[in-house]
C-alpha cells in the first residue's frame, strides 16, 4: 500500500471510529458541550467589538456568528436526519454560507438567534425542543413574524416582515383542505418558510392501546408543510407532496401535540423541507423528510 492509500484509509478509519460507530447519546453530549462552550465565549464578547475587523479579508465576530446562525439551522436538521438513519435531502451546506447582509442585522437580535437556532436540537441534546417546557417553548422556534425577514438588514424587533401569506390566508387554506378537516388543526405560529400547527387531540385519533395513531402525524406534517411553502411562494401555490419519510421516536397518548415544518431548499421543481411533532413537555415524537413538487414551473 503506497503512502497516499494508507492515509486514506488511516482518514476512513479514523471518520469510522469517531463517526459511524459513535453512539447517538455520545454525539448528543458532545454536540451540546460545543453549543454550551461557544455560548459562553461569546457572553464574555464586549458588543463594541463584535464588528471589529482585527485581521484584513478575515471575518469579524459578527460576520462568524451570522455565518453560525445559517449552518446551524440547516446543519441541526442533518444531524437529526443521520441519526434518524435517513440520508439528509437536497445539496450539501456550502462552507462559506452567510446572510445577504451580515452587518446589518442587529447584535442583541443575531445573537439571540443563534441562542433560539441551539434551543432546536430538540432530539439531538437534553435540553427540551425549543428551550421552553410544554407546547409554548416551541414558539421560540419560530421567531415572531415582525422578527423575521427574507430581505437583508430587516431582521429585528420593530422591523416588518413580507410573507407571501397572511395567517388569515393560511387559516383559510386549512379550512378548506378536505383531507385536514377531521383533525381540526389550528394555525400556531408561522414565519418565512416555517409553519407550526397544533394537533387538538380528539377520542378518533386513538389507535389500540391508547396511543394517538401515525395518520394524525403525516397529516399534521402536509398541512405544516404545505403551509410553510405558502409563506414564500403565496395561498395559490400548487405544490403538492412528492415523498414523505417519517421516523417515529416516542408515543403520545390522549394531549395534543405540536408540528413544526420547515423549508431546508426551494429549488425550481423540488422543495425539501424536514419537519417534527413534540408533545406537551417538549419531547420529540417523529421526524420526518419531506419533498414537494411544483407542478406549475
Amino acid at each position: 500500500m503506497d503512502h497516499e492509500a494508507e492515509a486514506r484509509q488511516k482518514a476512513r478509519d479514523y471518520l469510522r471510529t469517531r463517526g459511524t460507530l459513535v453512539a447517538p447519546s455520545l454525539i448528543q453530549e458532545r454536540v451540546a458541550a460545543a453549543f454550551a462552550a461557544l455560548e459562553s465565549f461569546l457572553d464574555s464578547v464586549p458588543p463594541e467589538m463584535v464588528g471589529r475587523r482585527a485581521i484584513p479579508g478575515e471575518w469579524t465576530i459578527q460576520e462568524v456568528v451570522d455565518h453560525l446562525v445559517e449552518t446551524h439551522r440547516p446543519g441541526l436538521d442533518e444531524l437529526r436526519c443521520l441519526l434518524a438513519g435517513q440520508r439528509p435531502p437536497g445539496e450539501p451546506i456550502p462552507a462559506s454560507l452567510q446572510s445577504k447582509a451580515p452587518l446589518l442585522r442587529p447584535w442583541p437580535w443575531l445573537r439571540g438567534e443563534l441562542t433560539r437556532v441551539h434551543a432546536r436540537r430538540g432530539g439531538i441534546g437534553p435540553a427540551p425542543l425549543g428551550g421552553g417546557a410544554g407546547l409554548e417553548g416551541v414558539r421560540h422556534r419560530l421567531a415572531p413574524a415582525r422578527a423575521r425577514s427574507s430581505q437583508p438588514g430587516q431582521e429585528g424587533p420593530g422591523r416588518p416582515v413580507t410573507l407571501a401569506a397572511t395567517g388569515g390566508e393560511l387559516r383559510q387554506l386549512m379550512a378548506q383542505a378536505v383531507f385536514a378537516r377531521d383533525y381540526d388543526f389550528q394555525l400556531d405560529a408561522f414565519g418565512d418558510g416555517e409553519c407550526t400547527v397544533r394537533v387538538p387531540f380528539q377520542a378518533g385519533l386513538e389507535r389500540p392501546g391508547g396511543l394517538v395513531g401515525g395518520p394524525a402525524f403525516m397529516a399534521a406534517v402536509d398541512i405544516a408543510m404545505w403551509l410553510a411553502i405558502a409563506t414564500r411562494l403565496g395561498p395559490d401555490d400548487r405544490s403538492v407532496t412528492a415523498e414523505l419519510k417519517t421516523t417515529f421516536l416516542g408515543p403520545v397518548r390522549r394531549q395534543d401535540f405540536l408540528c413544526t415544518a420547515r423549508i431546508l431548499k426551494l429549488g425550481r421543481r423540488l422543495i425539501y423541507g424536514v419537519a417534527e411533532c413534540v408533545d406537551s413537555q417538549g419531547r420529540l415524537l417523529t421526524h420526518h423528510t419531506v419533498t414537494y413538487f411544483r407542478p406549475d414551473t
